[in-house]
């Protein structure tokens, strides 16, 4: 009996791990760029995760927000949960706003 608990626990657990990869994760341009910046494997981090690597990185975060803002009217209905997707929103979400630049004209 204990041996087929432990056989089961197994088999759950590769199958979440199996269901959180994101094998097109490779495919990407900007997920490539925040990987190589240091990020690790994209294709197993949570989305939550992953903001809480860009919230310690602002620049970067904006960078990466720049990047993904043509994508994001050009997306399609599964691309927030691609790797890439989840990135952009992320970076989105962790990125500073940015100053507005005060009027310098004295009315």
């Amino acid at each position: 009996m204990r041996k087929r608990g432990s056989r089961l626990l197994i088999l759950v657990a590769v199958l979440l791990g199996a269901g959180c990869y994101d094998s097109g994760a490779q495919r990407s341009a900007i997920v490539r760029y925040v990987e190589a910046n240091g990020s690790g494997d994209l294709s197993t981090v949570t989305p939550d995760g992953i903001r809480q690597w860009f919230s310690v990185r602002p620049v970067l975060a904006t960078k990466i927000a720049e990047m993904c803002q043509p994508l994001f009217s050009a997306s399609q209905a599964d691309w927030p949960h691609s790797a890439e997707g989840s990135v952009c929103f992320a970076a989105r979400w962790a990125a500073p706003i940015p100053l507005i630049k005060a009027d310098p004209r004295v009315w």
